[in-house]
């Protein structure tokens, strides 16, 4: 009995001073506003060298440079990049980081074209050892000039030079190392490119004899450079194309109000003389073109109408004053033709008719190709109504 007494009363002491130690481990410190956070775990010899260090990537950093990057693993002390110039061959160490944070490495005096294998892996100093964690898969590149960036595509000459002639300019930024540039072309939406032009210039105008002004061209360049006698590339250019300074949509305006000033001259028929002359009436000797959008406009005197319709085709490389030059030219010959050839004509009413205006009722203006052609679908059309 007493034996069992004093195995109850250590029990109770032991509790009593096991609960004060439970409550300790969920304490907070009452001078701060959050818990305190426990210590981050150290990494164990084992832990370090089960560890695999993740994408690793080697890429060009310029004609003799080369970029590598990699994973960031959390508890290491640095990381030790190694070279070598065959995946199987002698890997030579290149790089010893001091930090878990640096996460990149940059070789720099690299020979342009060549190709170098790369790899990595962390490592931990516990006590008096370094231990290393596992090498990283190798990745593989060569040093290249860097990608060409097109600035602008302009319009290349001038209006002085050949209106008509002008093409596209594509110019771009020099690419440090290049020995000399290439010139890719193709149609815009078709992605078929072609070069069209080799230069050691920054830009280049396309007069290649297969470019057709009616046609929308984007272009894209890449740089190069000469090593042993051999072009070592940059990567292409994103592609760029010519936004003309005008839209068909803007120049209506100007053009529909040119048409309007146009006059023709009102004529009468005399039954006396079986003659055309000069009209007297009260609506004036002249009379102008009113622009209306539908094909059906009302054919009256008081309200003539003319309408212009773009449907596709002007070269998108003339400039806007050589476009309004160009189709106000078209418009003033062609309406001022029309007028000139079948006058607006106030005829009296007689036993078969009542007295009325009679003129043409409308005509097509078809705008000519670069090659000389008729646009008769894409073209621009003229339709003058009255």
């Amino acid at each position: 009995m007493k034996k069992l007494i004093t195995m109850v009363i250590t029990l109770a002491m032991v509790l009593t001073m096991v609960v004060p130690a439970f409550a300790d481990d969920t304490a907070t410190d009452t001078n701060a506003d959050t818990p305190v956070a426990p210590a981050p775990a150290e990494l164990t010899k084992a832990q370090v060298k089960a560890i695999t260090p993740k994408n690793v990537k080697a890429a060009s950093s310029s004609y003799t440079k080369i970029k590598v990057t990699w994973n960031k693993i959390e508890g290491v002390d640095g990381y030790k990049v190694y070279r070598a110039t065959s995946k199987g061959g002698k890997y030579s160490l290149v790089k010893t980081t001091t930090s878990a944070n640096t996460l990149s490495y940059i070789n720099t005096g690299r020979t342009t074209g060549k190709t170098y294998y790369y790899k990595v892996r962390g490592y931990k100093k516990i006590g008096k050892t370094t231990y290393y964690t596992k090498y990283s898969a190798v990745s593989s590149t060569y040093a290249r000039p860097n990608k060409a960036v097109i600035t602008k595509v302009t319009l290349g000459g001038s209006d002085k030079e050949g209106p008509y002639d002008r093409t596209p300019k594509t110019c771009w930024n020099a690419v440090s190392g290049a020995t000399g540039y290439e010139v890719y072309r193709t149609l815009v939406g078709k992605n078929k490119w072609s070069k069209i032009y080799t230069t050691t210039k920054t830009y280049y105008t396309d007069k290649t004899k297969s470019f057709r002004t009616y046609y929308n061209y984007e272009y894209k360049v890449r740089a190069y450079r000469i090593v042993s006698g051999k072009k070592v590339y940059g990567l292409f250019s994103s592609s760029k194309e010519f936004e003309p300074e005008w839209t068909m949509e803007e120049l209506m305006p100007e053009l529909i109000a040119y048409g309007e000033s146009i006059e023709g001259k009102r004529m009468q028929y005399n039954p006396v003389t079986d003659e055309l002359e000069p009209y007297t009436g009260s609506e004036g000797s002249t009379y102008t073109m009113k622009y209306e959008d539908a094909k059906e406009a009302k054919k009256t005197p008081e309200n003539s109408s003319w309408s212009a319709i773009f449907p596709e085709y002007i070269s998108p490389y003339w400039s806007k004053a050589v476009v309004m030059k160009d189709l106000k030219e078209c418009i003033k010959a062609e309406i001022e033709s029309e007028m000139n050839a079948n006058y607006l004509i106030w005829e009296p009413a007689d036993e078969y008719s009542e007295a009325g205006w009679t003129g043409t009722d409308w005509f097509f203006l078809y705008y000519r190709k670069a090659d000389g052609g008729l646009e008769n679908r894409r073209g621009y059309h003229f339709y003058l109504m009255y």
